[in-house]
């Protein structure tokens, strides 16, 4: 097991953990070999990033193939999309590994990013049947201001990528590609994704219609859900191509017995957990004293009289979010220092009736000292309008 690439392992665990437990609809992305020297790539299931397949993981396999000679390649999509960065990641990957023509072959639902994939390709050939879905790129934003700011920037440049990538293929402008998505998902079918120009070439055949497709065409509101033409394949299985993935990454010779990396994998496995267990406990631990940190910082503004302690979580929120932030805010707030008690007034004279507990302070805290003896309700109130300002 020396030398293996556990990042690799990791998903290759979760290739053989999705074949197990029938994972719902998991990204399989496979390269074989075809007729005429023509990959044969297929994409199906949800675009993501590290579930059963992914861009990273398909380029030895393209490579391999591209040894071999083969420079074109037919990239079959069935896909309701996903990730958007996934998507052009993909694109990257197959544009980078096969430098002939690359065909996209629609099946039941070439839509959201897949619908990129396939506007990407030199060729798309849909059926009767395909039911093609594109619509504006959507995000989910967190973190800090700065992140949430760059997470924005990053949004806006995919946006345009895909505006520019559907006008390219179909010879709309961009301004028409914009209204036709802000109506919401703009679906086509057959023949109105070629009269739209999303798509070349119309297939001779429909495309068989799963149960798992029926599905899927239903969650994505489709306007059209087909009638079941077959039975669902057993997608659970780990195709040769798969098993050849395994062997490579666990470093395994190519006549490795199924038992071998079988035991293989559990050791994989085992190590990847252990691996997390020691990510997690170290985020745990580094949460930890961050916690402590930031609890230390607002307790010892408390302490030097800063801020009062009803104002303990507002502070509190504001370290989480921005430690630094927080700490320079409160070395800034100049503490208040009751006065001495053997102080003498030397403004006795001046109205005082509208000064602050900071005038106090600063001009007669003798005559403080007197206020509280004289009027403690007066005195009271002007402390705490001093602290909760």
């Amino acid at each position: 097991m020396k030398g293996v690439n556990l990042h690799l392992i990791k998903s290759f665990v979760a290739i053989l953990a999705d074949a197990q437990n029938g994972v719902k609809d998991p990204l399989n992305i496979t390269v074989e070999a075809g007729d005429n020297n023509i990959a044969q790539v297929r994409i199906t299931g949800t675009i993501q990033e590290w579930s059963r397949a992914s861009a990273d993981e398909v380029e030895f396999q393209i490579a391999d193939l591209v040894k071999g000679g083969y420079k074109d390649a037919h990239i079959h999509i069935n896909t309701k999309g996903g990730s958007t960065l996934e998507a052009v990641s993909i694109v990257n990957t197959l544009r980078k590994g096969f430098t002939g023509k690359l065909i996209a072959v629609g099946g039941a639902i070439v839509a959201s990013a897949g619908s990129y994939i396939a506007c990407k390709c030199d060729e798309f050939i849909v059926a009767a049947n395909t039911q093609f879905m594109y619509h504006r790129p959507r995000m989910i934003l967190s973190g800090t201001i700065d992140e949430i700011k760059a997470s924005l920037k990053l949004g806006e440049n995919t946006e345009k990528d895909y505006i520019d990538t559907y006008a390219n293929k179909t010879g709309k402008t961009a301004d028409a590609i914009v209204e036709a998505w802000s109506k919401g998902d703009v679906w086509l079918m057959g023949q109105e994704i070629i009269t739209e120009k999303f798509a070349d070439k119309l297939a001779e055949k429909e495309v068989p219609i799963t149960k798992a497709d029926a599905i899927i065409l239903e969650a994505c509101a489709a306007p059209v859900v087909l009638a079941v033409t077959t039975e669902i394949n057993n997608s659970n299985k780990i195709s040769k191509m798969e098993k050849s993935m395994l062997i490579n990454a666990l470093g395994l010779t190519a006549d490795a017995t199924d038992a071998q990396i079988e035991q293989a994998v559990k050791d994989a496995k085992s190590k990847a957990d252990r691996v997390a267990d020691l990510e997690s406990k170290a985020t745990i631990e580094a949460e930890a004293k961050a916690t402590k940190l930031i609890d230390d910082l607002v307790e010892a503004a408390i302490s030097r009289k800063a801020i009062t302690a009803d104002q303990k979580e507002t502070y509190v929120k504001l370290a989480t979010a921005d430690f630094d932030s927080a700490k320079l805010a409160l070395d800034a707030i100049k503490c208040a220092v009751k006065p001495e008690v053997n102080a003498t007034s030397s403004n006795s004279a001046e109205n005082k009736d509208n000064w602050t507990f900071a005038d106090y302070q600063e001009k007669d805290p003798a005559a403080y000292l007197e206020l509280l003896e004289s009027d403690a309700a007066k005195a009271e109130l002007l402390e705490k309008k001093h602290y909760n300002s």
